[in-house]
């Protein structure tokens, strides 16, 4: 998904809905707020939630089962109202299967361009949410934010199903071997 030829579907008539979606590539995308899809950039904005004008997180689907391949992010600017303002964990990534999530981590936008590279543990979920975060409360002034783009979305490895003619061949083995017992025995 890069953000650059979908399709934006206001569902909700109002600028600032949660609701509102875009479709691009089989992925479905809910979270946006007003400004949020950056047409001149084809990226989605995040900001964080305290002091922020566009959206704090997005939720990513895709129609079934997938697996996260990875993400561009690139980091806009950290701001601190205080002094001594240190670097802190301020994206979040979380992963869902069946409304339970199953896998999240945290990490630092940094100052550069980079990427997120998914993982074994973004494998086989229903949805995938991007989110910022404020950072500890004693210096949560800070304002964080940055776009995503190039989101990879796989339908998810399917496990090798076991062959049905499998036990009835573990069966034929276990039948010779007590069939060729009972010919040595005689």
């Amino acid at each position: 998904m890069t953000f650059g030829s979908g399709q934006y579907f206001d569902t909700d008539g109002d600028e600032y809905g949660l609701d509102d979606l875009y479709v691009e590539d089989g992925i479905s995308v809910t979270g946006f707020i007003f400004g949020a899809l950056i047409d001149s950039r084809e990226a989605a904005h995040l900001d964080n939630p305290a002091d922020g004008h566009f959206t704090s997180r997005l939720n990513f689907t895709f129609g079934g089962r997938f697996d996260l391949n990875g993400f561009d992010i690139l980091p806009l600017g950290f701001e601190c109202l205080l002094d001594d303002c240190p670097g802190y964990d301020n994206v979040i990534v979380s992963g869902f299967r069946n409304g339970t999530m199953v896998a999240q981590t945290m990490f630092s936008m940094g100052f550069a361009p980079g990427g997120f590279p998914g993982g074994q543990t973004f494998t086989n979920l229903d949805r995938l949410m991007v989110s910022t975060h404020n950072g500890p409360e004693d210096y949560w002034y800070g304002n964080t934010h940055f776009e995503i783009d190039n989101v990879v979305l796989t339908p998810a490895s399917a496990a090798v199903p076991l062959p049905a003619s499998l036990p009835l061949l573990g069966l034929g083995i276990v039948a010779l071997g007590l069939a060729a017992r009972r010919r040595r025995g005689a």
